[in-house]
């Protein structure tokens, strides 16, 4: 196994290729969530339940309805820890449909579209919150996160979750090319870690 992804490695850095993103098709995801390998997802992590805590302490501040997008929303755990708060209307997408019908099950209030969230769909409108909970592996930042700023207003919170690894401090950098970071620690289980952001488009 480590072989392979060695092997794998210098493929893609040989061809030209990026190597700091995992690449998944379509299939692969539905497979991947039809065979429970991201059943984690629903079960309470320690980094989705702080962004549910963080996004959450934000609707309050906040004061009024808060929209929320949660970009690769996978099968529903930031949704599961936010659906009882009142005041947020949330969005999730994802491109698996597999995924998408375990999120509508435990949020059935919330809106769920299945969509590529490298390429997301148009006339959404704005939103007040955008969270990328361990997705910016799985996409190049530097052309995802531009696309989003359709998305955004001038107040717009950008929530980002990682799973510390040698590929952290990369994103991280491509990411301060579009985001200005006001915060940012790291926090763990037994099995993981994880690098949390929160900040504004630049």
């Amino acid at each position: 196994m480590v072989f392979a992804r060695l092997f794998g490695f210098l493929h893609r850095l040989i061809r030209g290729q990026d190597v700091l993103l995992i690449q998944h098709t379509k299939e692969q995801w539905e497979r991947q969530f039809s065979s429970g390998t991201w059943n984690r997802l629903q079960e309470r992590q320690p980094n989705t339940a702080e962004l549910a805590r963080l996004v959450i302490d934000f609707a309050h501040a906040k004061g009024a309805p808060t929209r929320i997008l949660d970009i690769g929303c996978g099968n529903g755990g930031l949704a599961r820890f936010l659906s009882p708060e009142p005041g947020i209307a949330y969005m999730g997408i994802d491109i698996s449909e597999t995924a998408l019908v375990a999120a509508r099950a435990v949020a059935p209030n919330y809106t769920f579209v299945v969509a590529d969230a490298e390429s997301p769909p148009q006339g959404l409108g704005t939103f007040d919150v955008l969270v990328f909970n361990e997705v910016l592996y799985y996409m190049n930042p530097d052309l995802v996160l531009p696309r989003y700023r359709t998305y955004v207003t001038p107040d717009t919170r950008i929530f980002i979750s990682i799973v510390r690894s040698w590929r952290t401090p990369f994103l991280l950098r491509r990411i301060r090319h579009f985001m200005r970071v006001e915060r940012r620690f790291r926090l763990g289980s037994r099995c993981l870690h994880w690098d949390i952001a929160t900040g504004y488009f630049l």
